[in-house]
């Protein structure tokens, strides 16, 4: 009969054990990602001012086109940084850059249905108004979440 101590002992070491090296490059790439998607916010904040200046948002069509514009300069500068610097994706291919718009429009779709729903039964709980006023935040970092492991392990995956 075996001690219960030996066979404790040979439970824990067949444990699988844990690669520090890869876990610390995997949080390395999460801030890059991180770093890009700040770049991209405030990219996106310069266009789209400038865009206002050459034309008043006075209608719908014009706040649209503002919005599409900075949203597009951002992604351009994502698409750019997450390739060459977070992911190391090598050299730019049509493909990889039809995944990364499909995911950039999928995770606006997911910030957009996560505020829509959430926006309605926020205000109806009577919530303080600068917690309803950061739920676009908490959308977009569910959305981010969304597009960093999709981005990881299918737009810039290694061939």
């Amino acid at each position: 009969m075996v001690p219960p101590r030996a066979t404790t002992a040979r439970w824990v070491w067949s444990l699988p054990t844990i690669r520090w090296d890869v876990v610390w490059s995997e949080i390395v790439r999460l801030i890059k990602y991180g770093l890009v998607g700040s770049s991209n916010t405030l990219i996106s904040l310069v266009v789209l001012n400038l865009f206002f200046l050459v034309w008043a948002p006075t209608n719908q069509i014009v706040l649209v086109l503002g919005s599409t514009a900075a949203y597009a300069a951002g992604d351009i500068n994502g698409y750019w940084w997450n390739r060459s610097w977070t992911f190391n994706a090598g050299a730019p291919s049509w493909g990889q850059f039809a995944r990364f718009a499909a995911l950039s429009i999928l995770c606006m779709a997911i910030n957009a249905a996560i505020l829509w729903g959430s926006a309605g039964w926020l205000m109806a709980l009577f919530l303080p108004s600068w917690l309803v006023g950061n739920a676009p935040q908490i959308s977009m970092m569910l959305a981010g979440g969304v597009g960093y492991v999709a981005s990881r392990f299918w737009v810039f995956r290694k061939s």
